[in-house]
């Protein structure tokens, strides 16, 4: 009797404490707490980030750390789900958040692998390592940006 009043005690607790947690909201209802907050720069769209994750399923399944895996992810953002580019995009550089992540935003109907179901919602702890132009990005702003010489032009001066 006693075990089952203290699971009910520390139940109520978390219930607590999950109520007084600062979660903020999206217009995509992307959801985040923002843990610990960086000074560097944001990235932007086109960017390839560094950064660790903790991913898990609502139900505590770990479906991937790159603690454990002692090495950080680097992506460039227009390559990953829409949550989470989303939340990277809130983030200073040195920052931690979680950002609960509603399926639409991740893996939608069609889940990821065997590992994430179809219409499954994801919890993702990330910290914000790196963020640095993408080299495919600069190449084909540079290249759109050159000027063409007129025809029958020359670099070389007489």
């Amino acid at each position: 009797m006693k075990i089952i009043i203290l699971i009910l005690s520390l139940l109520s607790f978390q219930k607590l404490c999950f109520a007084q947690e600062k979660i903020v909201t999206t217009a995509s209802n992307l959801k985040y707490k923002i843990l610990r907050e960086g000074s560097g720069n944001r990235p932007i769209a086109t960017d390839e980030v560094t950064y660790h994750n903790r991913i898990t399923l609502e139900n505590g399944t770990l479906i991937d750390d790159t603690h454990i895996r002692g090495v950080p992810n680097e992506n460039t953002m227009q390559f990953m789900i829409n949550g989470l580019a989303e939340g990277l995009l809130l983030m200073p550089i040195g920052s931690k958040y979680i950002f609960y992540i509603p399926s639409a935003l991740a893996y939608g109907t069609d889940g990821y692998r065997t590992t994430i179901k179809p219409n499954e919602n994801v919890i993702m702890e990330v910290e914000l390592l790196n963020a640095k132009p993408d080299l495919i990005s600069i190449l084909s702003k540079e290249k759109s940006e050159r000027k063409c010489l007129p025809s029958g032009s020359s670099l070389i001066s007489a």
